[in-house]
């Protein structure tokens, strides 16, 4: 990763951590209600963690904005910043939402498990808890952008985990190798069908018919110091 140093806008990251802190609420809500359970379950988890992780790449993509300056974004440059994925510590790749590890197949019920879920998702909301009160601390106002970086990591790693893991019980994710949970860890679901992954540290700057095809959406953005993929 290019170790640049920056300064970051706290209050800009911090109100786009709260969303995302609000709609992983929102999700474990949902959860214990039973709202993910039956026909249509899917479908929920799907809507509260793509919310969840739309707002964690605006606080990545706003980091250096004002809150005054996303106050005159476009629509079209708020929505895509929120599909643009930041590659936090170059450990992520993108799957589709129904592809799953051939180690979890053996084990898939028809009902997603709460528990399981439940235990993903409380992970996650403690990462995110711990890095929004370091980010109100003003602990991030000026880091290398490797630091700032590896925030979002644990956070994200715990959604993939939450998702894919959602058909074990407990006791069957114990049965699973430490390599398999890393690299299950690692597979972001496309919750969105437009979502693109980008190098990271990344700035998103909208053009005219952005993300429409690979060719556009490397103009979306200017890399610092990491070649468009």
């Amino acid at each position: 990763m290019n170790n640049q140093f920056e300064i970051i806008d706290r209050y800009t990251v911090g109100l786009d951590l709260a969303e995302a802190l609000d709609s992983l609420c929102s999700a474990e809500k949902q959860l214990a209600a039973g709202e993910y359970s039956g026909e249509g379950g899917d479908g929920g988890m799907i809507v509260d963690l793509s919310h969840t992780l739309s707002h964690l790449c605006l606080a990545w993509h706003r980091r250096k904005m004002e809150p005054e300056e996303t106050m005159t974004e476009t629509q079209e440059e708020y929505e895509e910043k929120a599909v643009t994925i930041p590659n936090w510590g170059h450990q992520f790749s993108l799957t589709e939402y129904w592809e799953s590890h051939h180690d979890v197949n053996q084990y898939q019920h028809d009902n997603i498990m709460p528990r399981t879920v439940s235990k993903y998702l409380s992970t996650a909301k403690k990462s995110l808890q711990n890095f929004l009160t370091f980010v109100d601390k003003g602990q991030y106002d000026q880091c290398e952008a490797s630091s700032f970086s590896g925030a979002f990591v644990p956070i994200v790693k715990n959604l993939c985990l939450a998702w894919h893991l959602r058909y074990l019980t407990l006791d069957e994710v114990t049965h699973l190798d430490s390599v398999t949970i890393a690299e299950i860890g690692t597979w972001l679901p496309k919750w969105q069908w437009d979502y693109r992954l980008c190098p990271c540290p990344e700035i998103v700057r909208p053009v005219e018919n952005a993300g429409r095809n690979a060719e556009t959406g490397a103009k979306m953005s200017e890399v610092a110091g990491v070649p468009a993929q």
